[in-house]
């Protein structure tokens, strides 16, 4: 007859412990080693951009130059400027 031995239940423990360990491991190093695609796209309609010159203001002393002249319809402006100093 055949001696069977048993197996004692701190190491039946410690065999399903490393069993479940390497089976998470295998599960997390397959999910974060996957590859991620996105693709997408965004359809802007059409915008009309309104912007308007009103008020200009040079600081004293930075630069001369002459009055600023903002065009009729607000969206262009006409100065001369004279720079002081090298890299101005």
């Amino acid at each position: 007859m055949r001696s069977i031995k048993r197996v004692s239940s701190k190491k039946r423990m410690l065999i399903l412990s490393l069993l479940i360990l390497l089976l998470s491991m295998s599960i997390g190093y397959a999910y974060l080693s996957e590859a991620i695609k996105i693709n997408t796209s965004a359809n802007i309609g059409k915008i009309i951009w309104d912007v308007h010159l009103e008020n200009i203001v040079v600081r004293e002393g930075s630069v001369s130059t002459t009055p600023p002249i903002i065009g009729s319809d607000g969206t262009s402006i006409t100065l001369s400027v004279t720079l002081n100093q090298p890299n101005e």
